[in-house]
């Protein structure tokens, strides 16, 4: 097994709606699981996955590279979590700064 981190690979982007919906069915009801339970080993989601852990990490390979899961290594351990992209705020439009009465 590879020693993915949750330092090897950007968290900029996460999970975000977009991304979410271009998954697999598969990949979708995995990521939901995972973020029912917050945080989950690579043996669990072996086990929920009815695969062996080498076949399993090599699932969740993919979604930590996109930035969907962060993988946390505790000594000889990996766990997994969902992460969700941050909340973007948006600008205002310029026709609205006009008309701001906070300005003289």
């Amino acid at each position: 097994m590879s020693d993915l981190t949750q330092f090897d690979f950007p968290y900029s982007d996460g999970l975000t709606l977009t991304k979410f919906k271009n998954l697999s069915s598969y990949q979708r009801q995995l990521i939901n699981w995972i973020r029912q339970k917050e945080e989950c080993s690579l043996l669990e989601i072996a086990l929920h996955l009815c695969q062996d852990e080498e076949t399993a990490f090599k699932t969740l390979v993919p979604l930590v590279k996109q930035g969907i899961l962060i993988q946390i290594m505790i000594e000889e351990d990996s766990y997994y979590r969902v992460y969700l992209a941050p909340k973007r705020g948006r600008k205002i439009p310029a026709k609205l700064k006009k008309n701001d009465p906070k300005k003289p």
